[in-house]
């Protein structure tokens, strides 16, 4: 995950797991957890905590497949399911099981890769845009509540500048005697730099989006507004209808 998106994901969910209700902070379930990375922002929000992955990479409580979801219907006020989804065969099963276990009108935090590289090689299937994810969703019984993009075609050329220095510092740390020097000098430079301009970035343009909510398919028409045709991925609130 790009420095980008790491920062992106964790200011989208920070700010979701603060705004929850009362009645949604019973029990979360991590989907696809890893290695946890997002644990720390949700672990103070809820009564019950659980976190599962189909491989094991960390500390989990359950390990299983997100097809076919060994709990009871209705076990869980909100599903964090970040990164996941683009490495699920069956998409649509895995949702309507997330669907099956989730209360009425409980949330599916979800994010999803979109101009991104292929990671997690073989395991790497497809990519949704915010249309596809909506139709899919919309098979399964949920809707999108508020959708956010996470950037736009500038963002998306400068985190591909990004991936080219980094590459470019991997060649030099290579070289006998300097190689040291430049394995030191890669991390200073990319956080400072890129990431100076990605905390940037995102202070300016996640303050207004926050504003309102955004439906899938809108603020994409115009001049400026067509730059967010290109972007890396979503962020997404999804809610199951009913009275939780």
């Amino acid at each position: 995950m790009s420095c980008f998106n790491d920062i992106s994901i964790k200011l989208f969910l920070r700010r979701e797991f603060t705004c929850l209700p009362m009645k949604l902070r019973g029990k979360i379930l991590d989907l696809g957890c890893g290695i946890l990375p997002y644990y720390s922002l949700y672990r103070d929000h809820f009564a019950q905590t659980v976190a599962c992955d189909y491989d094991i990479r960390g500390p989990i409580d359950v390990q299983l497949d997100a097809s076919n979801l060994p709990f009871s219907n209705a076990s869980f006020d909100v599903i964090l399911m970040s990164e996941v989804i683009e490495h699920v065969p069956n998409a649509e099963k895995a949702l309507a099981e997330i669907n099956r276990v989730l209360k009425p009108g409980g949330l599916l935090l979800i994010t999803w890769p979109f101009n991104y590289m292929m990671h997690e090689i073989p395991h790497d299937y497809v990519r949704y845009t915010e249309f596809g994810m909506e139709r899919l969703l919309d098979k399964t019984g949920m809707r999108i509540e508020n959708l956010f993009r996470r950037g736009n075609a500038f963002m998306t050329a400068l985190v591909l500048t990004e991936f080219f220095f980094s590459g470019l510092f991997e060649l030099f740390a290579r070289i006998l005697i300097v190689g040291k020097f430049f394995r030191r000098l890669k991390g200073l430079f990319l956080s400072f730099f890129f990431g100076s301009l990605y905390r940037f970035y995102l202070m300016m343009s996640w303050k207004r989006a926050y504003r309102s909510q955004r439906l899938v398919g809108e603020d994409l028409k115009g001049t400026i507004k067509h730059m967010s045709l290109w972007n890396l991925g979503y962020c997404a609130r999804v809610r199951k209808p009913g009275d939780s």
